[in-house]
């Protein structure tokens, strides 16, 4: 039973009440259903139990809020992705300049490392006598070495 109609009464003063303390409730319509937990042993009651499309509202609600969750998170993930392709396409940006750069290292290594060697030969060459080269490299191979290290 849903009660007598005095307390059905008690019930939407109290609800009266707390509309007027809370106006941000009452922007529109405020529709209050009558719901309550019937008892087997007793016969229907004269107010009708409108239990089931209350839960049937609630199920709505929470399915386009599960719904609407959803599509954020999926709109999330996207972002994400692209996010992630970016900073990859970055970091392969970044791997290939740093290749280029070692390139560009040893190169100027090699060369810092094998003019000091070039200039000591030319010069040993041009200090040593022609006749301790010639036992050294052979004769074409110290008239090789004095036509390259000529100035």
């Amino acid at each position: 039973e849903a009660g007598s109609e005095t307390d059905r009464q008690r019930v939407m003063m109290q609800i009266t009440q707390e509309l007027c303390k809370r106006p941000g409730l009452n922007k529109c319509g405020f529709d209050m259903p009558t719901i309550y937990v019937p008892q087997l042993n007793v016969r229907s009651s004269r107010c009708v139990n409108q239990i089931d499309d209350v839960c049937k509202q609630v199920e709505k609600t929470i399915n386009q809020t599960i719904q609407n969750t959803l599509n954020t998170l999926e709109r999330d993930c996207e972002q994400i992705a692209d996010i992630i392709d970016d900073k990859l396409e970055d970091d392969r940006n970044a791997s290939s300049y740093n290749l280029r750069a070692r390139g560009k290292g040893a190169l100027f290594g090699f060369l810092g490392f094998i003019l000091p060697v070039v200039l000591l030969v030319n010069f040993l060459a041009s200090s040593v006598s022609s006749d301790l080269l010639k036992s050294l490299l052979g004769k074409a191979g110290a008239e090789a070495l004095q036509v390259y290290m000529a100035p």
